[in-house]
């Protein structure tokens, strides 16, 4: 008589399923795949602000996503390559988790300015920012789609088709954001006219092009030599029976004005 097993719970076997998913796909098809994740998931604050300016319409908001999906994967496209897929993808996915917690949380604009303000944080701000309300965004904009991401094998292709089948890809998406992007080209082309400030919501096109900026462009006040002011500053004398000047210099980054404990709060 023959034994017969126990069926596996279907977690196991849920689990058996995704350790055997290994499907094997090119570069590009992976680029799209990113491009349309950073499109969609990670740009709430994009969608809300560009779609107030033209709220219901289908069209402006196909054309939206044709544009917004179209930059993303034109930029990953020149950066993105089987050799440094996995990893870029990877740092790309965590940096724009952290980078969508943070303005969503804070409602802020991600341009050269703000990164460079992030760059100078130090660790004590940063172990403030560190709180349990980033574990939700991590494992959402970040976990889940690196696991997706290393269970993908990425076909190899000699140097010449690469290059070719790159290129025709480059084109392609040039060719699809371009005409969906007329298709609603004169709502897009006021929202970029005249709401310029909505394009530093695009993550991670936003922070990608900030750092850029901060890499190539020199601080020029850093830059400049320190010199010394009020040399010719002199003390005078206080008058009798007079009380002394109480100065007070707060050196800080910005702060909001009625939330400064030293001129009241409103």
């Amino acid at each position: 008589m023959n034994a017969v097993s126990p069926p596996l719970p279907a977690s196991t076997t849920a689990f058996a399923r995704l350790r055997r998913w290994r499907p094997e796909i090119t570069t590009e098809t992976l680029i799209l795949l990113a491009s349309a994740f950073f499109a969609l998931v990670c740009n709430g604050l994009f969608w809300r602000d560009a779609m107030a300016t033209n709220p219901g319409s289908v069209l402006f908001a196909l054309s939206l996503f044709a544009l917004l999906m179209g930059v993303h994967a034109l930029l990953l496209g020149l950066l993105v390559w089987r050799w440094n897929a996995k990893v870029l993808l990877t740092v790309l996915f965590v940096t724009t988790a952290f980078a969508t917690h943070y303005m969503n949380s804070f409602n802020v604009y991600l341009d050269a300015d703000m990164l460079r303000n992030v760059l100078a944080t130090d660790q004590k701000e940063s172990r403030e920012l560190m709180t349990p309300a980033l574990l939700l965004p991590l494992l959402g904009y970040a976990l889940v789609p690196c696991v997706l991401l290393w269970r993908v094998r990425l076909r190899r292709r000699g140097w010449g088709r690469t290059l070719l089948w790159r290129l025709l890809f480059l084109v392609g998406v040039v060719v699809v954001a371009g005409a969906g992007t007329l298709a609603s080209f004169q709502n897009v082309s006021a929202l970029m006219r005249n709401h310029r400030e909505v394009r530093y919501l695009a993550t991670p096109v936003n922070y990608l092009i900030a750092l850029k900026q901060n890499l190539v462009t020199s601080n020029p006040i850093k830059n400049q030599p320190k010199l010394p002011l009020g040399t010719d500053a002199k003390a005078t004398p206080r008058a009798a029976g007079s009380r002394p000047r109480l100065l007070v210099l707060v050196v800080s980054e910005t702060v909001r004005a009625q939330n400064w404990g030293l001129n009241g709060y409103d």
